[in-house]
């Protein structure tokens, strides 16, 4: 209501006066974006993601989220985006809004961390053996946002993940605690590497929907033996 006022505000406004308050104007739009964000990663935060999964491309599901930045979000000036994908990667078992408001929240991260401009770079590979000393085996699908923004301190990355953690370089809110927990409902894991002054990436873990349709027949027989006896 408060977004369409000022739009109809704007229209009625005398050339002359619209001038005069045009960046007042856009200052209320951009802080009720953010406010905007606020609220509904609150909501998020506060509820488990319910899933509806079906087997995703990953490559499709990361251009349909640059598609919907482009078109409602303010643009990203002078960042160059670089996209390497790998197109024999298999598919996972995923919800694909959920995935989108991941990738949509990556890239605002991104955005944020180059005010002045610098490039994204968005890459998708397969993976295997993951994780700390590599205890998380068998095959994945890794997707990783890297931008060349100032970087996060080495004291603060255990804390990216955290409700409300705020630094310079990543802003404000609840977007990756949030995009931390949709992740994880997934399967899949997300981790941070940083360094000051050479910029950050973000890399997701997905496992593929071959292995997610096994485990979740493994569930089902130990079920059904359990029904039996």
């Amino acid at each position: 209501i408060i977004s369409m006022n000022i739009q109809m505000l704007a229209q009625k406004m005398d050339v002359k006066d619209l001038g005069k308050w045009r960046k007042a104007i856009r200052r209320i739009e951009k802080a009720l974006l953010r406010g905007k964000r606020i609220i509904s990663d609150l909501l998020d935060f506060s509820q488990a993601p319910h899933l509806i999964l079906k087997p995703l491309n990953i490559n499709r599901i990361i251009e349909e989220s640059l598609s919907l930045i482009a078109e409602h979000l303010p643009p990203m000036k002078n960042i160059k985006i670089i996209k390497e994908y790998d197109t024999k990667l298999p598919k996972v078992m995923g919800d694909a809004l959920r995935l989108e408001q991941v990738f949509i929240n990556l890239v605002q991260n991104a955005q944020g961390a180059m005010p002045r401009g610098g490039e994204l770079k968005i890459v998708t590979r397969r993976a295997a053996d993951i994780g700390p000393e590599r205890l998380r085996k068998g095959e994945f699908v890794e997707i990783s946002f890297s931008d060349t923004g100032k970087g996060i301190a080495e004291k603060d990355l255990i804390k990216v993940f955290d409700p409300f953690f705020s630094t310079k370089e990543m802003g404000p809110g609840l977007g990756l605690a949030v995009s931390h927990g949709i992740i994880t409902s997934h399967g899949g894991s997300i981790e941070v590497k940083s360094k000051s002054g050479k910029g950050t990436t973000l890399t997701i873990y997905l496992p593929p929907a071959s292995r997610a349709k096994s485990k979740n027949s493994r569930i089902r027989s130990s079920e059904a033996g359990r029904g039996q006896k």
